[in-house]
This record gives structure tokens, sequence and C-alpha cells, in this order.
């Protein structure tokens, strides 16, 4: 630390923090500390922005909602109620709301959007790509699979595919997987495998398959994090901007994109609760003779 005096309270910082993160993580359960690990490194860079434009800002309620998911406490606004879906219950974490209901196209919204702003950092980084590419796994197999991002010119490859990606850490082959305490983005690493065996008899000879899993509460997979280092680099050189400077604005739009629709994802799943359907829940004290109504007869 003598020898290297430039960054010491930085460095010191970090092995405050990190004794502090094992110290809290040692009391925890296993959900407990997948939350804990998936909220560390990426999936804390939202807490620390700066609202200078409207996409770097959440609204309170958005903000409380994640601001309580991110401590492990219940969510105000969810009650133990069955889902619409007819899978499971709504549990008042939000978890069944976030990563299992498949009813509705919220989870869709959020790939969708960071799928969008991956695309835009790839542009700012110089690259060519394009979203929702179908010829490129048509190359290979008939299918109607369709790439996420494609750049062509990526890393000395003529092509690159990009697979965007949202997990849950608490998804059940995480939680019920026996022996030890679980490692930090255990559930990016997961679903990056399964997107690799998925998609790797698919992709042409001429292209490198790359899965972009972003986890639910922020940390990215390993993967990811190696592209983001690629643009991060491309944006310093050809804008002259600082690195720590490039860095942190990107950090913090992607984990505001992802709070944000994913507030909305439990707001609106919630609304859905409460006002329930007689189709779905089965509850007659909802249903209405408008033929009672009608002064047509």
């Amino acid at each position: 630390m003598v020898a290297r005096p430039r960054g010491l309270q930085h460095r010191l910082s970090e092995q405050l923090s990190a004794r502090r993160h094992l110290q809290l993580r040692a009391g925890l359960d296993r959900h407990g500390k997948l939350r804990l690990d998936s909220c560390s490194g990426e999936g804390g860079a939202w807490l620390s922005c700066v609202p200078k434009t409207p996409q770097q800002r959440l609204e309170p309620e958005d903000f409380r909602q994640r601001a309580l998911a991110r401590l492990g406490m219940d969510l105000p606004m969810l009650t133990q109620v069955p889902c619409v879906c007819r899978r499971a219950s709504i549990d008042t974490k939000g978890f069944h709301l976030t990563a299992q209901c498949p009813v509705g196209n919220q989870r869709f919204r959020t790939h969708d959007a960071i799928a969008v702003t991956w695309l835009a950092l790839f542009r700012q980084a110089g690259f060519l790509c394009r979203m929702e590419d179908p010829s490129c796994f048509r190359e290979v197999q008939d299918t109607n699979k369709r790439a996420d991002v494609v750049v062509e010119n990526w890393q000395g490859r003529a092509r690159a595919i990009f697979d965007v990606s949202v997990t849950h850490p608490w998804i059940q082959a995480m939680t019920r997987r026996a022996g030890g305490d679980p490692k930090p983005e255990c559930a990016a690493r997961r679903r990056e495998q399964e997107k690799l065996r998925k998609y790797q008899a698919l992709v042409p000879a001429n292209s490198a398959f790359v899965p972009l899993v972003i986890e639910s509460f922020g940390r990215w997979g390993p993967q990811a994090r190696e592209v983001f280092d690629v643009c991060e680099e491309k944006v310093c050189a050809s804008k002259g901007a600082p690195k720590a400077v490039v860095k942190a604005y990107w950090r913090q739009r992607f984990a505001l994109v992802l709070q944000r629709y994913t507030a909305a994802c439990v707001r609106e799943r919630a609304q859905r609760a409460v006002v329930r359907e007689p189709a779905v829940c089965g509850d007659d004290c909802c249903r209405v003779d408008y033929r009672v109504l009608s002064y047509v007869r």
C-alpha cells in the first residue's frame, strides 16, 4: 500500500466492504445469500446514480419497491393469493411475479429493454449491429429462432450473435442444490451454459455465440462482463472520455433499466391479481348479467 499510495482509500474501502459482506452473508439462509450475491457488483450501480436525465430516474414507488426487494423485505403491495396463471401463489417477495408467472408480456418487455440497451452500447462503441435477425440461424437449420443482437465486426470475427437473458437467482435448480454455500453468479453461469447448449447446433461456422445474462437483482454473468469491458475500451478510445465515467454511466444505465421494468412487472401483475376475473379464479361474485340491465329485450 505504501508503494502504491494512489487509490489507497479505494483499496481500503474495498477491503472493509468485503469483510462486512462476508459477516452479513454468514447470518443469512440460502435465499438470502443468493440475493446478497446477486445485489453485489453491477447490481448496486443504480443506487449511486445521480438522476440528471429522465432515463436515470425511478418513480418514488418503484424506488421503494426495488429497495425493499434488495433488502430482502416483504413488498407491501403483495399478498399471499393464488395467481391467475394457476401454477402457484403470489409470494410477498415478488419471486413468482418476476420469474415464474407465464401470463402477460412483462417479462418480455424487460428482456427487450435490456436488449435495446446493449444495442445502444454496441453502437456507441462503433460496432455494426442489428436486432431480431432471423437469418443467422437459418444458415444452419430451418428455424424461427431470432438472434437478439448481431454484430458484424466483432473482435476479428466476421460476426457475433448475442442472446440476452434475465434470470432469477432463486430458481429451483439453485435453491435445491445440495452441498455448500452458493457461489456468486451461480444462476447467471447456469443460464449461460443452458444457452450455449441450446444454440450450439444453430451457430454458423463463421460466427461466435455469446449469451448476455443478467440476474434479476442486477449482477451480470461472466461473459456479459467481458463483452462490456470490450465495449468500454472502444468507447473510451473513440470518445476520449475517462474510463471511470464511461463505466459508471453504462453500468447505471443497465441497472436502472432493469430496476424500472422489474418494478413495473411486479406493480402491473399485482394489480392484475387484485382485479379477480371470474373465468380465471372461479369467483362468481364478480359476474354480472348484462341482459338484466339492458332495455333491449
